[in-house]
């Protein structure tokens, strides 16, 4: 997923690119959500609950694409990351009875250090922040703690046998907020064009990514839903993280600095330390 994504933004120049690659992304997600269900029947509660999800996703993508626009990629990596993680673990601490020891909370600590440390934040880099960026970004953090306690809400309801109707629905539904908003981007305001030449570029990266999204959702959700909060959200924020790292340095050739290398070091051992492999 993070090589077809890089593929893509070679191609991407504008939001309204960036907008059809998501829209093109979401159709194959869909698609291969509806092999997964074989069925369309869900209960009112859930189609609530990936209506909710759904919408949240998309808003947060539109947090997220205004505070990098209004601030640095660095802080904003930062906090989003760090914020959606210390939400969603205090949300299963506080309203699922969820647990976790304290080599556990050392470890969640240590994924914290290690996105600051990934996010290579800069010490006076405060001067490209707009007014607008804070109101954002915390919106976008706390936007994204809030699929992961949707995801937990699921599967607290009656109907968590429903998981894979509720991940076609919130898809389903992701694709017409997408397409309105590509819509509204391209015929409203400063009426952002497609700029591709060949928009069918993006498709060969967005059926890659799509599918792998599929199979991410799918066993995202099973893991949320059975797996205690704190343990299961550092896991994500701090490995997606880091394997991205990984791959941009393997695949792409980017050069790790020694503070990058640290990270990984200390990010692996609080990954296990997390995941009760260590103490």
């Amino acid at each position: 997923m993070t090589v077809s994504n890089k593929v893509a933004k070679a191609c991407i120049q504008t939001q309204s690119d960036n907008l059809l690659f998501s829209l093109y992304n979401r159709i194959v997600t869909t698609l291969v959500l509806m092999i997964y269900a074989r069925t369309f029947y869900l209960h009112p509660v859930t189609l609530l609950l990936a209506a909710a999800f759904a919408f949240v996703s998309v808003v947060c993508s539109v947090m997220h694409i205004l505070a990098y626009k209004n601030g640095p990629m660095s802080l904003t990596t930062l906090i989003s990351s760090g914020g959606s993680l210390i939400i969603s673990s205090l949300a299963g601490i506080l309203f699922f009875g969820e647990s976790v020891t304290p080599v556990q909370v050392a470890g969640i600590i240590l994924i914290l250090l290690v996105i600051y440390l990934l996010s290579d934040v800069k010490q006076g880099g405060s001067g490209n922040i707009q007014p607008l960026w804070i109101p954002v970004i915390i919106l976008a953090a706390v936007l994204n703690g809030g699929q992961g306690i949707i995801q937990k809400l699921q599967g607290a309801t009656p109907y968590t046998d429903e998981k894979p109707v509720f991940l076609l629905y919130t898809f389903l539904i992701g694709v017409f907020l997408i397409a309105i908003w590509l819509w509204l981007n391209m015929n409203t305001g400063k009426k952002e064009p497609v700029t591709l030449e060949k928009p069918s570029v993006l498709i060969g990266p967005a059926v890659i990514s799509g599918i792998c999204i599929a199979v991410v959702n799918v066993i995202n959700l099973k893991l949320a839903i059975e797996v205690p909060a704190p343990i299961f959200f550092p896991l994500y924020c701090g490995g997606s993280i880091i394997f991205s790292t990984l791959v941009s340095s393997l695949v792409f050739k980017e050069k790790l600095t020694t503070k990058q290398k640290i990270s990984f070091v200390i990010g692996f051992v609080a990954i296990f330390m997390v995941a009760n492999i260590i103490g």
